[in-house]
Order: C-alpha cells, then structure tokens, then sequence
C-alpha cells in the first residue's frame, strides 16, 4: 500500500483535497438515516472545513468534534441565519442550500420549464410543417 505524503491531505475532519485544487466537505446527514450529504467544493480547505462544521454543530449540537473553535463556527452561522431548517426538517440540507452555488427549484418550477420547452419545441416543428408557396 502507498504512503500518502503528511502534506497531501488537508487536516480537517471531512474535508478532501481534489486533484485540480479545490477542496470537498461532505458530513453524514443522522435525520437520514446516516445518509452521506455532499455539502460542495471549496477554494480553500478552511472554507470546506467551516461548511463542515457548521452542518455538524446545526444537526449535532455543540457536543460534536469541529474543526474551529464553537464561538466562531456559532457566529458563522448567526452571520448566514441559517437557524431555520429547509423544507424536509433536515438543518444538514438546509446548510447545502446556503452554500450551493446554484439556484435551487422546486418541483412546480421544473415542471413549468418542462412544459414551456415542450410548447416551444411543438410551436418549432408546426412552423418547420407549413406548407412554402414559391413565387416566380
């Protein structure tokens, strides 16, 4: 088996550094049956930490293992007010919202952008079907 070099991984609990420099945080969700949640990539492996623990210290408590210490992870969060949870009650989620990068949509606005699709490639293909008078 290799040797990793002491250098090669971050020294964060559930952060990984990616091959193209970016860093992963990820934490095991309880309220999911132990599901693993992805909470993104980060330019830093200070920043994935703090996603860490801030998941871990909403859906844990205070007892848990953090990676800074409490008074700063707390007041990390009182700065995002992350102090509701998302839809589902599950606060680990509700944390990956907030650090989501992209815009997340309920189901009825994906089921509307899948209908206005639809129109609009039935509207292209009626237009393509039109019969063309050709004028000399």
């Amino acid at each position: 088996p290799k040797k990793r070099a002491a250098s090669a991984a971050p020294p964060y609990i559930s952060v990984r550094a990616r091959p193209w420099g970016r860093f992963a945080a990820e934490i095991r969700d309880s309220t999911r049956g132990g599901a693993r949640v992805w909470l993104g990539t980060f330019g830093s492996a200070e920043e994935a930490a703090m996603a860490y623990d801030q998941a871990a210290l909403y859906s844990r408590g205070a007892a848990t293992t953090l990676n800074f210490p409490l008074e700063r992870v707390q007041e990390s969060l009182c700065v995002l007010g992350a102090m509701s949870t998302g839809m589902d009650g599950s606060p680990v989620l509700a944390l990956k919202r907030r650090h989501s990068k992209r815009r997340w949509r309920n189901k009825a606005e994906i089921a509307n952008d899948a209908a206005t699709a639809r129109m609009r490639k039935n509207k292209t293909m009626a237009m393509q079907e039109r019969p063309v008078v050709e004028l000399d």
